[in-house]
């Protein structure tokens, strides 16, 4: 059974578990469509075989909804959904709606700021805002990672429920180790922290920056994005995390606030 997706089942009609794997496939596409993936690739991560992975990629393919490189050979989400992501926003979109509070925040703090939100077992950067001291990043707006990885995604998973937790660390765990390494005894700690201190810290000592994070929450109490300071590490010490902390719970209650206001349906964890 895949740990890179929502979990399959075998007691769904028949004619279902296509559209599980179709949809699968298209999340692990979207974890990786700055670079692509070949087949043998999405084979691994999906642990389905070649003939059927095939089989759904040309499918896809004919409805415009993943696309390949000719020269790479590597395939990328196609077109239609970019059209049918225009159809799908919501009157109000969410990044639109917390942009404004965004980059104050960056220009309060002077670092990055990021907004992710929530997609099943995923997080997905929507909003981002550079500071004054400009720190290098990987992250783009519409990248999708496994929930856990980044400041805002682990604030995310350290305020689920621990039947919740324990669904996501059962999904992701094979997942996290293409971020150097990472373990699912590691992340335990990670999430063990998170609980312990009401906020999440990222450090990527590969990257030389750090990161610091803390989960919103929907009506209903649940989270369902997470907001993040990222910079060097030599902005980001310990000394300085209580006053970021102060201004980024600042920011989320003035952002909740504007979300319950605006009567945007915000997607909580099942993205």
């Amino acid at each position: 059974m895949p740990d890179s997706s929502r979990k399959l089942s075998r007691d769904k009609p028949r004619g279902t578990q296509s559209v599980e794997r179709a949809a699968m496939l298209l999340r692990i596409i979207a974890s990786h469509n700055r670079a692509g993936l070949r087949v043998v690739d999405l084979c691994a991560l999906t642990e389905l075989r070649r003939p059927t992975v095939h089989r759904l990629l040309q499918c896809l393919m004919r409805e415009s909804l993943v696309a390949r490189n000719s020269r790479t050979r590597n395939y990328h989400l196609g077109a239609l959904l970019y059209e049918l992501g225009i159809t799908a926003s919501p009157a109000v979109k969410l990044e639109d709606l917390c942009h404004p509070f965004i980059a104050k925040l960056a220009e309060i703090t002077g670092d990055m700021v990021f907004l992710t939100l929530r997609s099943g077992y995923d997080a997905v950067c929507i909003d981002m805002q550079e500071g004054a001291f400009l720190t290098r990043t990987h992250m783009e707006i519409g990248r999708r990672r496994p929930l856990g990885i980044g400041a805002g995604s682990l604030a995310i998973l350290g305020a689920v429920s621990r039947d919740d937790a324990k669904d996501v660390l059962s999904c992701n765990k094979t997942r996290w180790a293409a971020f150097n390494g990472l373990t699912a005894q590691k992340m335990l700690k990670q999430l063990k922290k998170t609980r312990e201190r009401g906020f999440a810290v990222h450090d990527g000592s590969v990257s030389g920056a750090r990161a610091i994070g803390v989960a919103l929450m929907d009506a209903r109490g649940l989270p369902f994005a997470g907001l993040s300071v990222y910079a060097a590490t030599s902005r980001m010490q310990e000394s300085r995390w209580p006053e970021l902390i102060r201004i980024l719970r600042q920011h989320v209650t003035i952002i909740e606030g504007a979300i319950k206001k605006s009567g945007n349906k915000t997607r909580g964890a099942a993205g």
